[in-house]
């Protein structure tokens, strides 16, 4: 912020956000058969790769409830397929895999091949999926990277975001979350500290007049003027 503030004008009015980024929570319910884990996949897909994953509305983690029908494993794939899938609408701009996603994709295939990683990625396509067994690997805030963990509930998602020190812009539910509410899941976004609460799909279309960081997008940068 500093450095983008030393090139405005002194009159300008300049607002800095921070850094921020995204994820997405699947829930078991979304997970009972392949036709709601498939608009879950689609829907988390589409916030991975819209705006190329560089936005703080893009997805680059998603948390999958175990013990369903739809294992982790399996909705990786799924998700990696709808990535293929909704990269068709959404082409990567310009080089695919960078020097820092190759390192991941290295160090993720290296935990695979111990039995503690699932790793969906080619130099032809323009996205990489991965399943992660240890909760430890903080997320690849990558371009076009989005980490799939497994976990048994809401606290583990949230110990994982505190103990990773992550500041969320948005949290994307599957769509089960928001018709039938959960106790845990609410009381999971209030304490996760996102500034936006969507489903999965909608995340990167915030209404204009809504909040960015918890300040307003639009109005910080108005001047009203009125007549009586």
């Amino acid at each position: 912020p500093a450095a983008i503030r030393a090139h405005l004008a002194p009159h300008a009015r300049f607002i800095g956000y921070g850094h921020r980024t995204s994820i997405g929570y699947v829930t078991r319910a979304a997970l009972a058969d392949e036709s709601r884990a498939r608009i879950a996949s689609l829907g988390a897909a589409r916030d991975a790769l819209l705006y190329d994953g560089e936005g703080c509305l893009s997805v680059h983690a998603i948390f999958v409830e175990s013990d369903a029908p739809i294992a982790p494993h399996r909705f990786t794939t799924m998700l990696a397929a709808a990535c293929d899938e909704i990269a068709i609408e959404f082409p990567a701009r310009g080089e695919t895999h960078d020097s820092a996603v190759a390192a991941y994709v290295r160090s993720a295939r290296f935990r695979a091949a111990q039995g503690d990683a699932i790793v969906i990625a080619s130099p032809l396509a323009p996205h990489v999926v991965v399943c992660e067994g240890d909760r430890t690997i903080a997320a690849p805030l990558l371009r076009r990277v989005v980490a799939c963990y497994a976990i048994a509930s809401p606290d583990d998602a949230l110990a994982f975001l505190r103990h990773h020190s992550i500041p969320l812009e948005g949290l994307a539910f599957s769509h089960d979350a928001i018709t039938t509410p959960r106790a845990d899941l609410d009381a999971f976004a209030r304490a996760s500290g996102a500034a936006r609460i969507a489903t999965l799909g909608t995340l990167q279309t915030p209404p204009l007049g809504g909040e960015h960081g918890g300040v307003g997008r639009i109005l910080p940068f108005v001047r009203a003027i009125y007549r009586t």
